[in-house]
């Protein structure tokens, strides 16, 4: 199935400029941040990459020593068949010294877990390396790789109000909370986690609102406007302070009520750093033509990438 995005529609016109696109994928990331940002995570870790990541053919190279064990690591030429597991990855944490690297792995009719390198998964399955955008589990005596979801064959969320159909890979809809509307930026996030906590969806402030009210598509047409009107206006009132080198996070934003903090950082959209009003603005047509919008976070000293596919 197609995506038709709106985490997805996410995150027609991707914004003429990153400061709406900002607006958007710093409320995103919080939601994401708030469910599986792990209250203690090794410093030397690298980048979160939270699903959905685009894929790649060629399995890199993980270290031989993982968690003291030495493994055989899979080179560029062998060929890691993918898992028929019933698992899903949730997100990534791959470290510079691999014996780090963690990873968010849902199982069956199990809650999501945190796992480190040479950790059971499931029976019989323990995971072996963290890269970028898989990780290589061990089945018995067998490498197989587990990917984020492709967005080529996953119905994440619909520009309607449509149920997702309960053969799709995800999560059927649930009870989306108060407030709360099938289709809004919010539910993607409840339908992707799970989480159907009303907790940060109780706010008059417009932009709380607009979260969870509309979807992600009717929030790019609505605040493009507001941002070809007045960008600077735009940011203040949600509460971000373009700095030249990052857009923050500052102490009155309404995103704070959904898991975000004050200092906050978005760094770059794309590869590109942002922070500068005027020189963002082409980064919409770049989003546009590789069809995501990968947005990198910082909080303190750690970084996390949130990926999201507009097409």
């Amino acid at each position: 199935m197609r995506v038709i995005l709106s985490f997805i529609d996410i995150l027609s016109k991707w914004i003429v400029a990153v400061a709406a696109v900002t607006v958007l994928a710093v409320s995103l990331s919080a939601l994401i941040m708030l469910q599986f940002w792990p209250s203690s995570v090794n410093e030397n870790l690298a980048p979160i990459s939270a699903s959905f990541a685009p894929t790649q053919a060629a399995i890199q190279t993980p270290s031989a020593a993982l968690f003291g064990v030495s493994a055989e690591s899979p080179s560029l030429s062998e060929v890691v068949k993918e898992t028929t597991l019933s698992l899903q990855l949730k997100g990534v944490f791959p470290a510079q010294d691999p014996e780090h690297g963690m990873a968010i792995i849902a199982s069956k009719g199990q809650n999501d877990g945190l796992f480190t390198v040479g950790e059971q998964v499931s029976r019989g399955v323990v995971l072996q390396a963290v890269l970028s955008d898989h990780v290589v589990i061990l089945r018995g005596n067998t490498k197989e790789t587990l990917f984020f979801e492709r967005p080529d064959d996953v119905e994440f969320i619909r520009s309607t109000a449509d149920a997702i159909p309960a053969t799709s890979p995800v999560q059927a809809a649930t009870d989306t909370g108060s407030g709360v509307l099938p289709g809004s930026a919010r539910s993607a996030y409840q339908k992707m986690s799970g989480d159907t906590s009303a907790s940060s969806t109780r706010s008059s402030h417009p932009l709380i609102n607009d979260i969870n009210q509309l979807s992600v598509a009717q929030m790019l047409d609505k605040y493009e406007e507001r941002f070809k009107s007045n960008p600077q206006a735009l940011l203040s009132s949600s509460g971000l302070e373009a700095t030249g080198q990052s857009y923050k996070v500052t102490a009155s934003s309404p995103l704070i009520g959904l898991g975000l903090r004050q200092g906050d950082e978005i760094l770059s959209v794309n590869g590109q750093s942002v922070g500068n009003v005027s020189a963002d603005a082409g980064l919409a047509d770049v989003m546009r033509q590789q069809g995501v919008a990968r947005i990198e976070m910082r909080r303190g000293s750690r970084r996390f990438f949130v990926n999201y596919p507009i097409r």
